[in-house]
């Protein structure tokens, strides 16, 4: 039976601190609460948003005016475990370094890259999340998604219809992975709820050297969310086509650019933003693709700054921007 919750604070569910008040939370995590919470927003005619870790999530200052039905099944189920890989399935609630600890305490490679990531692994599959040439895909076998606009189709659902009807299988193919792109990101009426993955067999000690490395790496680089609350990479690093951007980057970086594209956050210091503020929101002085809320900034200041950076950086440079975090209006 799923608890309905009213007036909630969205800020306890964002990693930004950030946000209004839902008009209606609940958290799922059986197949029968989710059915329950997606029956009970169709009698009260309450709009949907799904959320995961609320990792890459910046809510509106005035809340959500809907029912926020929170994901927080976090099974995972080992189908095969053998010397050469392990196999398996977890809800899409699951916690990203929950998953990566599982992993490599076993022994099995591939999931390193994705140590220190926040959020859950259906927000990580649905963004294609990676980091240090790794990414979700490279790991996904195929995802068990709902697809919510049959469902809202049929009257008095149980679990068989469900089933029946409403759970698809999508091989890894089928997802239309990109750069930080999915086929679930293009269509959202399909909801990620398990996801199953295969790890190859490694060594132990090279996958935690791995780990402590990126872990270091993110610490150097990047505020801690414990100290500035943000939500992570605010930019897609964008392919650039300006030979002379391309020639200063690797002459800065004594690196050549990968497949065109260029870190959003050294574009973002070129244009003079790494540091800057507005109100309480800042371009983190550590990492400028980050925006941190300082302790006080509201979600007009965060996306004014968002602007802001979109702005000075087609102006300066010539490179127009793609967000990757989303706004979630009232």
């Amino acid at each position: 039976m799923i608890k309905i919750q009213e007036n909630v604070n969205l800020k306890n569910h964002s990693t930004f601190r950030l946000g209004g008040r839902a008009k209606f939370f609940v958290e799922v995590e059986t197949e029968n609460d989710l059915l329950e919470a997606l029956s009970w927003a169709k009698s009260s005619k309450s709009k949907v948003f799904f959320l995961g870790g609320g990792s890459n999530t910046l809510f509106a200052d005035e809340g959500f005016s809907g029912l926020i039905i929170k994901l927080v099944g976090r099974e995972i189920e080992i189908l095969n475990e053998d010397k050469e890989s392990l196999e398996i399935i977890c809800q899409s609630g699951t916690f990203l370094n929950e998953l990566v600890n599982l992993v490599a305490s076993k022994g099995y490679a591939g999931l390193e890259w994705a140590a220190g990531i926040p959020g859950t692994v259906g927000g990580a599959v649905r963004g294609n999340a990676g980091a240090f040439g790794g990414e979700m895909k490279d790991c996904l076998v195929k995802v068990f998604v709902f697809d919510l606009f049959k469902f809202n189709e049929f009257e008095n659902i149980d679990q068989k219809t469900a089933r029946d009807n409403f759970l698809m299988e999508l091989k890894k193919d089928q997802c239309q992975f990109g750069y930080r792109e999915s086929f679930f990101k293009k269509n959202k009426d399909l909801l990620i709820w398990r996801c199953q993955m295969k790890f190859s067999k490694g060594d132990i000690t090279e996958i935690r050297e791995k780990i402590e490395k990126y872990l270091a790496q993110r610490k150097e680089k990047q505020p801690m969310l414990g100290e500035f609350p943000s939500a992570g990479s605010t930019f897609k690093n964008p392919i650039v086509t300006d030979k002379s951007l391309l020639k200063l980057f690797e002459k800065e970086k004594g690196q050549k650019s990968k497949e065109g594209k260029l870190p959003a956050g050294w574009l973002i210091e070129k244009a003079g933003l790494k540091g800057f503020k507005i109100g309480q929101a800042q371009v983190s002085p550590l990492q400028a693709n980050f925006i941190v809320n300082l302790g006080g900034a509201t979600t007009g200041e965060i996306i004014e700054m968002i602007k802001k950076v979109e702005t000075e950086v087609e102006k300066k440079l010539g490179v127009k921007l793609e967000r990757e975090i989303e706004v979630v209006e009232s």
